[in-house]
């Protein structure tokens, strides 16, 4: 059963969001063949990326013209209407580390997976 996106994420209340809940229509039996065995750290997902030969300035103008629309009544409403998400949050490399450990902890290696 091809499920997407099965995660858990807090909502506005700070309450945890079982992600199945987007899915059980599609898939009435979700919550029975999807098990939730562990809980990480919150994990950065859907980066903005760029391309390294792109120059820094243009880098930080984009990131800043995303973060002023979003926070817009309309961009927040567009964010979440195109991506089902609630805010944009600045990240670095570092907030990578914690999926990072998880791959090793578990032995994944990146290379051959893709």
């Amino acid at each position: 059963m091809p499920v997407q996106h099965i995660f858990l994420q807090k909502d506005e209340t700070g309450q945890l969001r079982d992600a199945r809940e987007r899915v059980v229509t599609q898939y009435p039996d979700v919550f029975e063949k999807i098990k939730i065995i562990a809980l990480t750290d919150p994990i950065p997902n859907d980066p903005v990326i760029f391309r390294r030969e792109l120059p820094e300035e243009m880098k930080t103008k984009i990131v800043e013209a995303l973060l002023k629309f979003v926070a817009t009544p309309s961009g927040q409403e567009a964010l979440h209407r195109i991506y089902n998400v609630k805010q944009l949050i600045p990240t670095t490399d570092k907030d990578y580390d914690v999926l990072r450990k998880i791959l090793d902890d578990i032995n994944f290696k990146i290379e051959g997976a893709l």
